[in-house]
């Protein structure tokens, strides 16, 4: 599983504590419950329950619900924290770095969480059938990787360290098993192979825009990941 590990993932999980709710329906319960009005109080807990179920070791199905719950009040949470910080004066204000950080800070959880799905489904995938599953966590992977990279981007603010490392890993990853094309979301139509190669291009069109990381690396591989006629 290196293929999966990552410094920005937690290494180890350990039973949850038990103030930690990893109920799949009662966090469903407690995410809707979350005030839409109050966006960066709404991330900071969405970010801090994640994490705190990343590190906990709960049944693969249960995490996979949990993070599927809590797309959709994520996905509008991380749209609204970029309306906070994008259209904001350089050098962001107090209010604007909040927003960055939180954003960051959630898509990161996510996409963690995800990651570690992966790595506990695959053990399972022949006897259990989770290999219908696989392309679609790791594009969701891929998608929350994006938002944490676009984020950084729209705000023009250094790439946290090892995301583009652990984008790629995730694609090396998915390719080797054979899911990097394969649709990941039926609505869509997309899969992570897309995923990565819409954030390569970006990257290679306004570089500036993606510091520190050096694109060396990634323009290596262009070549791989991006048509040739980009």
């Amino acid at each position: 599983m290196d293929a999966l590990t990552s410094p920005r993932v937690p290494a180890e999980r350990a039973a949850p504590p038990r103030e930690l709710e990893v109920r799949p329906k009662q966090v469903k319960a407690w995410l809707d419950s979350l005030p839409l009005a109050q966006t960066v109080d709404s991330a900071r807990k969405m970010a801090s329950h994640l994490g705190a179920v990343n590190r906990a070791k709960i049944p693969g199905d249960d995490r996979v619900q949990i993070l599927e719950s809590y797309r959709p009040l994520a996905n509008t949470v991380l749209e609204e924290l970029e309306a906070m910080f994008g259209k904001q004066a350089m050098p962001l204000g107090p209010r604007g770095r909040e927003a960055l950080t939180l954003a960051r800070l959630l898509a990161s959880a996510l996409a963690a969480g995800y990651r570690i799905a992966i790595g506990e489904k695959s053990g399972k995938l022949i006897a259990f059938g989770a290999k219908k599953q696989a392309p679609m966590l790791a594009l969701r992977a891929m998608e929350y990787l994006g938002a944490e990279l676009r984020a950084s981007y729209k705000a023009y603010s250094p790439v946290p360290q090892n995301l583009w490392h652990d984008m790629h890993k995730l694609y090396l990853y998915a390719d080797a098993e054979g899911i990097a094309a394969e649709v990941g979301d039926a609505e869509t139509k997309r899969a992570g192979e897309s995923e990565q190669r819409r954030y390569h291009a970006n990257a290679a069109c306004s570089p500036r825009r993606s510091r520190p990381f050096a694109l060396s690396g990634p323009r290596r591989r262009a070549a791989h990941v991006i048509p040739q006629s980009i």
